[in-house]
């Protein structure tokens, strides 16, 4: 069944329209710097995440065919050509938790912010 040319249009009204009291509503509540803050957290935290989830003892890279990296290092990750030093999870747990808090938070976060702002967007198309 084809959609004709004004329900697609309103379909796009209403998404933009729904973009737009959700800006609205975090700016009413203080909060539209939350978005941008939460998007650097993001992508810092997964960087890190992923860093630890690759992290390999100078042991298991030669096992895996990469080339040795210094012995002194508790672990590295291999980027672009080369290890770089990093972590273990198992002998830095707290930075391994900062990391996924960092990762996970803000995404949980923006949800219960989305979920909360459509609560609210359908409570007023209720009425």
């Amino acid at each position: 069944m084809k959609k004709s040319t004004d329900e697609n249009l309103q379909f796009i009204v209403e998404k933009v329209s729904f973009v737009v009291f959700f800006e609205a509503r975090l700016h009413w509540w203080g909060l539209t710097w939350t978005l941008p803050v939460g998007g650097v957290l993001y992508v810092t935290g997964f960087a890190l995440l992923m860093n630890f989830l690759r992290a390999l003892t100078p042991a298991e890279a030669i096992a895996q065919g990469y080339p040795a990296m210094p012995a002194d290092w508790e672990a590295g990750v291999w980027d672009h050509g080369h290890f770089y030093q990093w972590y273990l999870p198992q002998n830095h747990p707290w930075l391994f938790v900062v990391s996924l808090i960092v990762g996970v938070g803000p995404v949980i976060y923006m949800f219960t912010m989305l979920w909360i702002v459509l609560k609210e967007w359908w409570y007023l198309e209720d009425r």
